[in-house]
Order: C-alpha cells, then sequence, then structure tokens
C-alpha cells in the first residue's frame, strides 16, 4: 500500500479546496470557478506520483497516491490490491483531496 505517498511538489498540485491532477485535471474548488490542480502525464501509462488536493481554510489537502512499477517478465498473480490512492481532503474545512497515483 502507497496511498498518499505522493510528492509534495507534484505538477498538478489543487489550490483553494481544489482536487489534486494527475493524468485528468482535478475537480473544481471551493467554488466553480477555482479549477482542479492541472494534468500531467499519462492516462494509460502512469509513471508518476499524485498530487496533493488544495488548502482551505488553513488546512492542508489530501497526499497524493504513491507510484509503483511492476516488471514481469512472464507470469503475474495477484491475489489482493494494489493501492496508490490519493488521500481525501478535510470535508469540514473545505479542503481537496489528492489525486491516485
Amino acid at each position: 500500500n502507497i496511498s498518499g505517498r505522493g510528492l509534495l511538489t507534484a505538477p498538478g498540485n489543487g489550490t483553494n479546496g481544489s482536487g489534486g491532477g494527475h493524468a485528468t485535471v482535478g475537480g473544481s474548488g471551493a467554488t466553480a470557478s477555482v479549477a482542479g490542480g492541472i494534468a500531467y502525464g499519462s492516462y494509460y501509462t502512469p509513471t508518476h506520483t499524485g498530487s496533493y488536493g488544495g488548502s482551505r481554510n488553513g488546512v492542508a489537502g489530501g497526499r497524493g497516491g504513491g507510484r509503483v512499477r511492476i516488471n514481469v517478465g512472464d507470469e503475474f498473480d495477484l491475489d489482493g490490491r494494489i493501492a496508490v490512492d490519493g488521500f481525501d481532503g478535510n470535508t469540514p474545512a473545505g479542503s481537496g483531496g489528492g489525486s491516485g497515483g
């Protein structure tokens, strides 16, 4: 599990309560006019970590997800889950959620 292990300086960090971007744009923030974090990296072959959500009312946004690389030579059997999720923002404060890795 490498959820919430994104880099603090990722290019798609949200602002003013918006969601962090990654392969797609993050969700809008405190108002619809506050754009989410920018899209970066590849949707189909992601190699970057996720971005933090935007802070709001002095409360930091959720951390972005980490990254994992798996090289398989022959066969890969996964009995479980590989988690690279972003963390939720703080709902009462209105901070944004982080994007997945």
